[in-house]
């Protein structure tokens, strides 16, 4: 591999966002930006490391990034780093630790990453389980669960936990259920939640109403 030591620091120094590399070839370029993710590396620069090494599809280096990551507690990048290294095993591993520790947020993400619906479905309800429900939500939206999102909808509507029912209810289609929302946040003189939520169920006379007259200029 060419050593391009000599102009690494004059493109860290410039950024490397503005830095025309086209006069190198394509294999020279993912070299060059290859080395420079190791020198962004060495000093601690993670992001831009993990950056460099994406772009490269460097599998080998983003693993060894991501176990970083998880050594020093990133447990969010290293989820990341590993997906994009496709590295099954350890999201798997990355995952169950997650769930253990009840860290719901990231065993979704490396769930999500590992397309796992069975683990995904198990996260989702220990979720509402704990009255997670915007994360259940995000979760049976994912995996295209409509009776859970129903049931969650419902709930929150209950609740008057308006936006989340909204989000339940756009991600099971289900416009009868997004214009009670917006019924109700009419009602309570929520004029940009009942728009979207009429919106969102295709309630075309009721987004020209708002429309015309509670938002004119």
């Amino acid at each position: 591999m060419p050593d391009f030591s000599k102009i690494i620091s004059a493109i860290v120094n410039k950024g490397v966002e503005t830095v025309d590399l086209s006069m190198f070839d394509d294999a020279t370029r993912m070299q060059l930006l290859e080395q420079l993710g190791d020198d962004y590396f060495k000093k601690g620069k993670l992001l831009e490391a993990l950056k460099m090494y994406a772009h490269t599809a460097n599998r080998e280096k983003l693993v060894k990034l991501a176990d970083h990551y998880r050594t020093i507690g990133a447990i969010t990048t290293a989820i990341d780093a590993y997906a994009l290294a496709n590295d099954k095993q350890r999201l798997q591993e990355m995952g169950e630790r997650c769930l253990k520790d009840g860290n719901e947020v990231d065993a979704i993400k490396a769930f999500k990453a590992l397309g796992d619906f069975n683990k995904l479905n198990l996260v989702g309800d220990l979720c509402i389980d704990k009255g997670k429900y915007d994360a259940a939500i995000e979760i049976f939206g994912i995996v295209g669960n409509r009776d859970k999102l129903l049931m969650l909808g419902d709930k929150c509507l209950e609740g008057l936990k308006l936006s989340s029912a909204a989000k339940a209810f756009e991600l099971a289609k289900d416009g009868e259920r997004l214009n009670k929302v917006g019924d109700i946040c009419l009602r309570e003189n929520m004029v940009n939640g009942a728009l979207s939520a009429y919106r969102n169920a295709g309630n075309d006379t009721m987004v020209r109403f708002i429309e015309g007259n509670f938002l004119k200029h």
